[in-house]
């Protein structure tokens, strides 16, 4: 399975959007919390962090299953969100992602990983 990075742009608000929320609904019905769970993200906000950051989508076999978002915060990237569809998850997906961004981006050493849970 071919796993790959495409910078998102403007034009797939509407696809990352849906992919989000699919990907945290089930999050979202288990824990209701609808003030912090992506899937209840404002699409003018997910816009927002595509034109101000670096925000990937994550593409198997040219379908978008996924999203992964870096920005860089003094001397350390932060990944928040990353984000696999539920029928996509629990293949290594997320983990190649994040392997391929660190290869990526190496201006510095240390990654933090923010979740919702």
């Amino acid at each position: 399975m071919e796993i790959k990075l495409i910078k998102a742009t403007a034009g797939d608000v509407l696809l990352l959007h849906d992919v989000q929320t699919r990907a945290f609904q089930p999050l979202l019905e288990k824990y209701l919390d609808f003030e912090t769970n992506p899937a209840n993200e404002p699409i003018n906000r997910l816009f927002e962090k595509i034109q101000y950051s670096s925000f990937f989508k994550i593409v198997v076999d040219q379908k978008c299953v996924g999203g992964i978002r870096i920005v860089r915060k003094n001397a350390s990237y932060w990944i928040s969100p990353i984000f696999v569809l539920p029928e996509y998850q629990g293949k290594g997906i997320a983990q190649q992602a994040i392997e391929q961004v660190e290869q990526s981006f190496t201006n510095y050493n240390t990654w933090e990983l923010h979740t919702i849970l």
